[in-house]
């Protein structure tokens, strides 16, 4: 565990460094005594997915305020305030789920821990029960077939959420996509007249009409040998590539960073881009269709090492959050979709 925090560290040294030389500056969190706190019965995880709890639209600034993750955040949260911003407290907000794009905004469903071990226990123990239980059914990854009675159940949760995205958004165009799920590990708008995403996401081109869709093929650990490996042994949530992961690293992260890891298997990296302005993406890894993509649109690839990325379950894009942007919120005139 040493060794992936002082490599974490390292990468994002690397990373304020490619972000201040196009003049951004770079607020960190307080890392502060988060091990005083607890998720259940597990240590709270250190803030090293800021959007995930965080987002900025347009002068409105939201956080989730839950016992130990604020704590990061308060000092950040006052030089917001004192820039004549507002601050608003939202477990669901954040721009991992919603991405702002001009005065238009993408909503995803509503997050939760994207795997439960009680939910794997009784499907690991038995088939699919008549009813899962309400309060489990956004922790299911979304790999997994939904029992027909949680698929109604599903549906009102992500038709209430939407909803609730509209009215606290009413000068926004909201386009809700079907997707229980990060959002910004599904697409990327790159710049206007391109945007790449997943492969099979129909949405895309209905929100995009008449722009260069570049869809990406799922980064399949299952392919990677090592990766099955260890697959078998933590059902797929998290992986160390060129570490050796004994049992007792295994149970150590289990019983004590539960909280820490996510459902590494249902993430795509190479969607997961920080776009610094029009003209320049960061992201851990391009492909050659992803160079090419950006070359035709004149935007330049900079990529930028994250290790850990499997362990963390985030890429580049989840490792910021956006708080201020030059320039006002325009409208490119995209339809507004929902599901």
């Amino acid at each position: 565990m040493e060794r992936i925090a002082i490599e974490t560290e390292e990468d994002f040294q690397k990373l304020i460094k490619t972000l201040e030389s196009f003049d951004v500056e770079v607020l960190r969190p307080n890392i502060g005594s988060y091990f005083e706190h607890l998720c259940g019965s597990k240590i709270q995880p250190p803030p090293v997915m800021p959007r995930d709890y965080t987002a900025m639209i347009g002068t409105r600034f939201f956080i989730d305020k839950i016992q130990g993750i604020y704590d990061h955040y308060g000092h950040i949260c006052q030089k917001i305030s004192s820039e004549g911003n507002s601050i608003e407290y939202d477990e669901k907000i954040n721009t991992a789920t919603i991405i702002p794009l001009g005065i238009n905004l993408y909503s995803s469903g509503p997050q939760a821990d994207p795997w439960d071990r009680d939910i794997w226990n009784v499907i690991r123990k038995s088939s699919w029960p008549s009813e899962i239980p309400k309060e489990h059914i956004f922790k299911l990854p979304p790999s997994m077939k939904f029992h027909p009675k949680a698929i109604m159940h599903r549906d009102q949760m992500m038709s209430n959420y939407h909803r609730k995205v509209k009215e606290l958004f009413p000068n926004h165009g909201v386009s809700c996509f079907d997707i229980a799920d990060h959002l910004d590990g599904c697409f990327c708008p790159i710049k206007p007249g391109l945007v790449i995403g997943l492969d099979g996401l129909s949405e895309l081109a209905l929100a995009f009409p008449g722009w260069e869709i570049l869809y990406q093929n799922k980064d399949l650990l299952q392919s990677r040998i090592e990766y099955t490996h260890l697959r078998a042994r933590n059902n797929g949530r998290w992986w160390l590539p060129e570490h050796d992961i004994g049992e007792d690293f295994i149970e150590f992260v289990d019983g004590y960073l539960d909280c820490w890891v996510g459902f590494v298997e249902e993430t795509v990296f190479d969607v997961n881009i920080l776009m610094i302005d029009q003209n320049h993406a960061v992201c851990t890894n391009f492909n050659d269709d992803t160079l090419k993509a950006l070359s035709r649109h004149g935007v330049d690839a900079i990529p930028v090492e994250f290790r850990h990325r499997y362990f963390w379950d985030g890429g580049i894009h989840c490792i910021t959050s956006d708080i201020h942007r030059q320039g006002p919120q325009i409208d490119l005139g995209l339809p507004i979709i929902s599901p």
